[in-house]
């Protein structure tokens, strides 16, 4: 029996190495056989990962285009036949990089907290998919492509493509914009009373609503005023009480200060009235007096105010007044 001679089977070049990505590269082999053997035929399949050619004899070079990036062997086979038997030729390393790709992301507009949340979007030249993430997320949060503001501030998106096999990572599109305090209104509710008496406490109830209220709640206080009288209400409060000192028809007004999310707000004014108290005097009686007799002291208290009373006669031609003493000046009825 004679069997089939044996060959060998050499990669002599790989060129360019390193190569590109989806970049053709030529592979040389050589195969040598023993004098007087012969030459080969058949195919020599050459092979690196899920890429490769094949070299049909006597030709000895072949090129593929790698879809892979990074260091791996290719490999060559000598399939044989009739007078030569298979061989392999001893792997080499081979280098391929990835290939290059960037974001585009489109600005996004300045925008005020209570916007609704909204969609974002960006493309990478290599047609992957980009992935969104919130570089402050104290001022807004991102769920895939869905933005939402959770906070007065600059808020910063950022948009990455991390690569495959065949793309190197993009490099980091980041998207700045400013997100504005919210508006408030605030509102002297109908439950605060329109009139009441002079130094009793009045309720004063506020509403403070927003678009953002949602979000975050507003928080901060309320100064709420009545001439020089007034009170403050600490949010989450709606109400506080007052004393009104001064009578008569007065505006009650309420201001919000505002916050680092919320703008200030000035209710419309409420008016109050205060009406007021009563009180009553207590004046001694004065016994019949005689022309000629001695001034006569009088004694009065006043009411609740606690103020002095003051004196005056009604009746000059038969007694006169200084201060609480009575001067008796002529006969009748003082």
């Amino acid at each position: 029996e004679v069997t089939r001679a044996t060959v060998t089977l050499t990669i002599t070049a790989h060129t360019p190495d390193p190569s590109a990505v989806l970049s053709p590269v030529m592979v040389s082999v050589a195969l040598v056989v023993a004098p007087g053997t012969g030459t080969p035929t058949g195919t020599v399949a050459v092979s690196r990962g899920v890429d490769g050619c094949t070299i049909t004899l006597p030709a000895t070079a072949c090129s593929f285009s790698p879809s892979v990036a990074g260091t791996a062997a290719i490999a060559a086979q000598y399939g044989g036949d009739a007078n030569f038997a298979p061989q392999s030729a001893a792997p080499v390393s081979h280098t391929t990089t990835a290939l290059p790709q960037a974001i585009t992301f489109p600005p996004i507009p300045d925008l005020a907290l209570g916007n609704a949340p909204f969609l974002v979007s960006a493309t990478a030249s290599s047609g992957l998919t980009v992935s969104f993430a919130s570089a402050t997320p104290a001022v807004c949060t991102v769920s895939g492509n869905t933005v939402a503001l959770v906070g007065a501030g600059t808020c910063t998106i950022t948009g990455n493509q991390p690569g495959n096999a065949t793309y190197a990572a993009a490099l980091q599109v980041d998207r700045t914009f400013t997100v504005g305090k919210a508006v408030t209104t605030l509102a002297i509710t109908g439950s605060t009373l329109a009139s009441s008496p002079a130094l009793s406490p009045v309720t004063v109830t506020v509403a403070l609503a927003s678009g953002a209220s949602g979000v975050v709640p507003p928080s901060g206080a309320v100064a709420v005023a009545r001439g020089s009288d007034g009170c403050t209400i600490t949010l989450p409060a709606t109400s506080c009480a007052l004393t009104p000192t001064a009578t008569g028809t007065v505006d009650i007004v309420a201001s919000y200060g505002g916050d680092g999310n919320f703008l200030p707000s000035t209710a419309s004014p409420f008016a109050h009235t205060a009406t007021a108290l009563v009180q009553n005097i207590t004046f001694d009686a004065i016994a019949n007096q005689t022309l000629g007799n001695p001034p006569v002291a009088l004694s009065a208290t006043g009411g609740a105010s606690g103020n002095p009373v003051v004196f005056a006669s009604s009746t000059p031609l038969v007694c006169t007044l200084s201060g609480s003493m009575v001067t008796l000046v002529g006969a009748g009825m003082c």
